[in-house]
């Protein structure tokens, strides 16, 4: 981010989070009974400064955040947020789709968790800090400006055929919203996978070039609006809002390191894209369920018809409420660390001994673990419909055993979170692809830490050697 943040600022900003934070403590403090709201709030606290004050903090420092901040600010957001709204309501039934209340015994070991979770971040990231002597500038990010790509028409060839090939496998069934319906199995799942990967990384290279390089022109011009607009019709059409939002992400990053600002035209339509969002796209979903014959393209005009026709206050409204869902995690995590004994698919961290073989195919290693986690669990919490679930990535770690598992889990992705903070090579056009790619995956926090570990050493492959394939040095000249 070089979006500069002063220090008056700073100040300011810490003074009213933490403001707010006193407020809603004494709010708690004087309206909860029954359980130990203190001791609750005194993790709270700790979190809130490991987490937001010191995104805040490395944001100020160093004009922009680590990686690890990425995902520690994300955890706050769909957890710790989420607690805070909740805290004095437990005992009306706050749970799960109103069929799973929360146990009160079971608040202050899920935040212990996330604690735990996020301290073990923070030590590994002091620890390569420390030992690698990077205390003052651990972590510019560097624009290599002594790379092109070797060819302009092979990457416009290559970047458009994958995304040919997303639309084949959207138009027969294979991926997208409903997908799994047509029993695509785990090879067809991970091609797919691949594909959506590629796709998105040329979809990076395309803002990279045009945000970082400078690269213009008439056909570069063109083809660039092109891709965004079929990757955007792309994730419309998948029905899988993730899509859209992520590749918003991919657009931006480059786009504010390059110091560009948004103006206020462009917020204001940003907000109301987010506000339609949602609404539309269960929109689409509800249409494709209840008419499994229709066309997705059909759909998507229908959808969007029935999404105009609402008012704004209905729209507004069921967009607050899908929002407010998708940020609501921390009753999973306290339903897991409440039957953790119950969950018995993976267990102890065994499967992360499939982590140095994750390049190895499932035909040839069929006993590589599979990313079926999120139905085991939506089975065993609500016994009924077809839907995957998450607890995020601390209940995950808690689900391998308990909190000795939580810890180490979390160890092992602060390392490699550090390698590529403090040890990798930055110079060169490998890393600042790859480490868009990172700051996307962290800011997921719903991901099972194997298989975000697994993706992670997956696309190192897949970046590197298209990295390769499509740039080469010029003379070495710095930014």
């Amino acid at each position: 981010m070089r979006l500069k943040l002063t220090y008056p600022l700073f100040l300011i900003c810490c003074i009213l989070i933490w403001f707010v934070f006193l407020v809603k403590a004494f709010f708690l403090t004087e309206n909860v009974a029954g359980r130990d709201i203190f001791s609750e709030l005194i993790v709270v606290a700790i979190i809130l400064q490991l987490t937001v004050i010191a995104f805040l903090y490395n944001w100020y420092r160093h004009g922009i955040v680590k990686l690890v901040d990425y995902f520690r600010l994300s955890s706050f957001f769909f957890l710790i947020w989420n607690y805070l709204s909740i805290a004095d309501k437990t005992d009306k039934k706050v749970g799960i789709d109103g069929e799973f209340y929360i146990n009160n015994n079971y608040i202050l070991p899920s935040l212990i968790t996330i604690l735990i979770g996020v301290l073990a971040l923070t030590l590994i990231d002091k620890v390569f800090q420390v030992l690698l002597n990077r205390q003052q500038k651990p972590f510019t990010l560097f624009v290599p400006q002594n790379y092109t790509l070797k060819n302009f028409n092979i990457f416009y060839i290559i970047s458009g055929l994958f995304l040919l090939i997303q639309v084949y496998l959207l138009v027969f069934g294979l991926s997208g919203y409903n997908a799994e319906s047509k029993e695509t199995g785990v090879y067809q799942s991970s091609f797919v996978q691949f594909v959506s990967n590629i796709s998105a990384l040329f979809l990076t290279i395309f803002c990279v070039l045009k945000y970082l390089y400078n690269v213009s022109g008439r056909v570069f011009n063109l083809l660039f609006v092109l891709y965004i607009l079929g990757y955007i019709f792309y994730g419309l059409i998948t029905g899988m809002k993730g899509t859209l939002i992520f590749g918003a992400v991919i657009f931006f990053i480059p786009y504010f390191l390059s110091g560009r600002t948004l103006s206020v035209k462009w917020v204001v339509l940003g907000s109301f894209f987010l506000i339609f969002l949602y609404p539309f796209n269960n929109n689409y979903r509800l249409i494709l369920n209840d008419y499994p014959s229709f066309k997705k393209s059909d759909a998507i005009f229908l959808a969007g018809a029935m999404t105009l026709s609402q008012d704004f206050e209905t729209n507004f409204n069921s967009s607050s409420d899908s929002y407010g869902y998708r940020f609501s995690m921390f009753p999973y995590l306290v339903y897991v660390e409440q039957h953790e004994s119950n969950w018995n698919h993976y267990k102890n961290m065994q499967r992360y001994a499939y982590l140095p073989f994750f390049f190895i195919p499932r035909s040839i290693l069929p006993s590589k673990p599979v990313q079926d986690n999120g139905d085991k669990l939506h089975q065993m919490i609500l016994k009924h419909g077809k839907n995957s679930i998450t607890p995020t990535s601390y209940g995950w770690a808690y689900l391998e055993g308990n909190n000795f598992y939580v810890f180490f889990s979390f160890v092992l992705l602060g390392i490699v979170i550090s390698i590529f903070q403090y040890v990798v090579d930055k110079k060169n056009i490998f890393y600042l692809l790859f480490y868009i790619f990172l700051v996307i995956q962290l800011m997921i926090v719903e991901n099972e830490i194997f298989f975000l570990l697994s993706s992670i050493f997956q696309n190192i492959i897949f970046y590197y050697l298209f990295s390769k394939l499509l740039f080469k040095k010029n003379i070495q000249k710095r930014l």
